[in-house]
């Protein structure tokens, strides 16, 4: 699937190198401000994601008004980014493209990988050289759905005209992809968290009742002791009694 997804368009004459969009300005977050990356339930998620996510344009320190018009995109890289309170992540960049259609590159690998005395690639090279192309975007967009582009391609070919426009159709793939396992990773972070106040608010509530039927048997036992003292202590019961003479019979009732 993945080499029909590209075969199509990885020949080297068809290499157009188009200049990226630029990447918008990140304000600094407020020293006050929520920073996902310190939350504890979500941010080593939040750091972990940001960390995978893959952008197309490498941050330079200068301005982007400072940029050369005639400037070659950027090739595969990696800079640090503030994931969010103050915490740095290295985050990659730049696009696979770039560096492996670059005239310099192409002829390297016919001389030293195809062992050719052009600079061009000859049907066999360009094989290889596709294979490798493939590989390194297989590697760099772990989490794109290939199926999903190759499919998006066959739709829209005109969007995969080019190296390029393939590789930033498996770069969105991939950073939706990312995107999702972080969704996924908040959303099972919190259920845990909310099973586990259930559990404890549960076990809690089992613990006053429990308390409160111990103390219940104990003043019901209280109350037992109590009754069975006071029937000790109690002073006997006085007898009266009467008699009744009938001549020389007398009868005695006593009560």
């Amino acid at each position: 699937m993945r080499g029909a997804l590209v075969l199509v368009c990885l020949c080297v004459s068809c290499a157009h190198h188009a200049s990226p969009p630029a990447e918008p300005e990140q304000a600094p977050d407020p020293e006050d401000a929520y920073t996902p990356a310190r939350d504890p339930l979500i941010g080593p998620a939040w750091v972990q994601a940001t960390g995978a996510y893959v952008v197309e344009k490498c941050r330079r320190p200068h301005k982007s008004s400072d940029v050369p018009a005639d400037q070659p995109p950027d090739p595969p890289g990696v800079h640090v980014v503030d994931a969010g309170g103050g915490v740095e992540v290295r985050q990659a960049c730049g696009l696979v493209a770039n560096e492996v259609y670059a005239p310099g590159y192409v002829s390297r690998f016919a001389h030293e990988v195809c062992g050719l005395n052009d600079d061009k690639l000859d049907d066999a090279c360009n094989k290889r050289f596709t294979d490798m192309f493939i590989a390194r975007l297989s590697e760099r967009y772990a989490s794109a759905s290939w199926s999903a582009v190759s499919q998006h391609c066959t739709a829209y070919p005109l969007e995969c005209n080019t190296p390029i426009a393939i590789e930033r159709n498996l770069l969105a793939s991939h950073n939706a992809g990312i995107q999702a396992w972080y969704s996924g990773a908040v959303a099972y972070a919190q259920a845990r968290q909310q099973a586990y106040f259930q559990q404890e608010a549960a076990a809690q509530a089992q613990a006053v009742e429990e308390h409160r039927e111990e103390r219940r048997r104990f003043w019901a036992n209280v109350g037992n002791a109590v009754s069975a003292m006071g029937q000790a202590m109690a002073p006997p019961p006085s007898i009266n009694c009467t008699s009744n003479t009938f001549g020389t019979m007398t009868t005695t009732n006593c009560h």
